[in-house]
């Protein structure tokens, strides 16, 4: 019970943590003179991307390397059938060919590139200094890519990260065009801290309070998923691939899914393909850039990054042929994320139904979800975007 308040602790602290250094780093960019689109695809891209940064790093440290590589890998597994199911649910999610048509190949390749760097059994640092300039070419083109379309006189949406949800302030049911009323001493309390979070001065003071609080709370969550895989005698992989990026996806989860009740769910995509692209260039190669080298589970091998790298391939038609994810494949996407983590489980205590439970999700549960998915994507074409 220890070990599950320490990890939940944890995690919370980083969600809070991350919020300050996304909001800090943004005003310290702004305050620098930086455009606009660059701050949003490195400084708010690496602050949001902290957390993941963070739980990594401190497991690499440790020599948990199935657990580094597994909070990745569930992460970015999580962020497409998990948040994209949870989100299409609620509501039907638009794809703007804008946002995706550079990010989603961007995103396969990436995911196809990590499964191959992975193939000989561990990652080594060339393997983080090649990631890593897959990340610095990728957000420069990027950049050319959308002052090329500003110089058109074309709006264009680049990918958003998380931190674009998070940046809204949330206002649900009744009450959603009205603030409650504060009281005069809160609200100029309020006024003040957030005048003075605007500063320069007081964005490098928020920016290295979420720091020293990402650094902290990584610790915690780290030192409890241990504990729990030993508490639980499941293997730290399995607990990295769901626990930790269960976890580490809750903010994705949050911002998409209060997106989608405001009737933006379109953000959702954005926000998966971003955070997927920037967890494997950014997040895995500069841990692997920096450490020895990383051995790769046989199990990370055989099954967790192809899995990873066909949920990454599921997004695909949705981007090339700007269709809606729909109600149907939402709960599709949920089943077979569903079936996945069951038989992960299973397998990690050695249940006697783990064998079963796996064949039946390979040869019934995702042959049917994708079939289900197919017909649905053939049925329902979205309107030309405007």
């Amino acid at each position: 019970m220890a070990a599950a308040f320490e990890l939940v602790g944890g995690l919370i602290g980083l969600i809070i943590a991350g919020t300050a250094i996304v909001r800090g780093a943004s005003v310290i960019g702004s305050k620098l003179g930086l455009p606009p689109l660059v701050i949003g695809l490195t400084i708010v891209a690496a602050g949001t991307s902290a957390p993941e940064l963070a739980v990594v790093w401190r497991a690499a440290d440790q020599g948990d390397a199935e657990l580094a590589l597994g909070s990745v890998v569930g992460s970015n597994i999580a962020n497409v059938l998990l948040v994209l199911g949870i989100v299409a649910t609620i509501s039907a999610i638009n794809v703007s060919r804008q946002a995706v048509q550079l990010d989603a190949p961007v995103m396969i390749g990436a995911s196809l590139l990590t499964m191959l760097l992975g193939a000989d059994g561990e990652i080594q640092q060339t393997d983080g200094f090649i990631l890593v300039t897959c990340l610095a070419t990728y957000i420069t083109t990027t950049i050319l890519v959308a002052r090329r379309a500003a110089a058109r006189g074309v709006v264009s949406t680049v990918a958003t990260t998380d931190a674009t949800a998070e940046s809204m302030p949330v206002r649900v049911g009744a009450d959603a065009a009205v603030d409650p009323p504060p009281t005069d001493e809160a609200s100029t309390l309020r006024s003040r801290l957030e005048s003075l979070a605007d500063t320069f001065v007081g964005a490098v003071v928020v920016f290295a309070v979420g720091a020293v609080g990402v650094a902290i709370s990584a610790q915690f969550v780290v030192s409890g998923a241990e504990s729990l895989a030993l508490s639980w005698g499941i293997p730290e992989l399995v607990v990295g691939l769901t626990v930790l990026a269960i976890g580490t996806s809750a903010p994705e989860i949050a911002t998409s899914v209060i997106a989608a009740i405001r009737g933006s769910a379109d953000v959702a995509l954005g926000n998966a393909i971003g955070s997927n692209v920037f967890n494997l260039l950014f997040v895995l190669g500069l841990v692997s850039a920096t450490h020895s080298d990383l051995p790769v589970d046989s199990a990370l091998q055989t099954l967790n990054l192809p899995v990873m790298f066909g949920a990454a391939v599921l997004a695909l038609p949705y981007a090339i042929t700007r269709l809606q994810i729909e109600r149907i494949e939402g709960i599709m996407f949920l089943v077979i994320y569903s079936a996945y983590t069951l038989y992960l489980v299973l397998d990690g205590l050695e249940h006697r139904w783990s064998e079963e439970v796996g064949i039946t999700s390979l040869v019934v549960i995702t042959p049917l979800s994708l079939g289900v998915i197919v017909t649905a994507m053939l049925r329902h074409r979205r309107r030309p975007a405007t």
